[in-house]
């Protein structure tokens, strides 16, 4: 058996990959949690029904994307951009917080996926890559656009993805009547993601202050 290295998975909750991601790790019953902005400001408006009630997302004091994008990439051992155009002003944020932090990423390229059997070559590269970075946090970032297009290819890749790596972490995939995992691959029930939420807050204090010196320096 593997030793287990994922336990959670977190993003900054907006709508297409984000979502996707999310809903893909609680679906396989991984910790999941992160920063969204003040309101729980997506592009479909605020909606903390879905970022705060069923993702379990905390709100940063800003309704700024960059600051909880930032957050988000600090906060995590490694990030996955799962996206279809690399170039726009979202992705560009989340690789200057990538560098800024120094922290390891992988890009994914989103194609369609058309019930084809997706590429378990990728799976493997991935899973390598985690357990290089010793990623036990993992970050999911990527496009918005297009709707739902973007999600729904989101949430099969990474679906895909988890149950891989449940597999080789000695997790099950054994689901219930509603289609979820019966135990999650670290041995951690993601309802209690929200013991994270004093962690954090602790950390935010001096997260602001890194931020504010940077971004006056940028």
């Amino acid at each position: 058996m593997e030793k287990i290295v994922l336990k959670e998975v977190i993003s900054g909750g907006q709508v297409g990959a984000d979502q996707g991601g999310l809903l893909a790790a609680k679906e396989n019953c991984f910790l999941i949690g992160g920063w969204a902005p003040k309101g729980y400001r997506t592009r479909n408006g605020n909606r903390p029904d879905i970022l705060r009630d069923i993702f379990f997302l905390q709100e940063r004091e800003t309704s700024s994307y960059r600051h909880r994008t930032f957050a988000n990439v600090q906060d995590s051992d490694g990030t996955i951009l799962f996206c279809n155009d690399f170039g726009t002003a979202g992705i560009k944020c989340t690789k200057e917080a990538i560098g800024f932090y120094k922290k390891p990423s992988y890009d994914v390229i989103a194609l369609h996926q058309n019930g084809v059997q997706l590429d378990q070559r990728i799976f493997e590269s991935i899973f390598e890559w985690i357990k290089i970075h010793k990623i036990k946090v993992l970050n999911v970032a990527g496009n918005s656009q297009p709707q739902p297009a973007m999600f729904t290819r989101s949430y099969r890749f990474f679906n895909g993805l988890f149950i891989f790596i449940n597999e080789k972490q000695g997790g099950t995939n054994e689901r219930d009547s509603n289609g979820y995992a019966k135990k999650n691959a670290g041995r951690f029930d993601w309802r209690n993601s929200r013991r994270q939420k004093i962690r954090r807050e602790r950390k935010q204090i001096r997260r602001d202050k890194d931020y504010e010196n940077y971004a006056k320096h940028s």
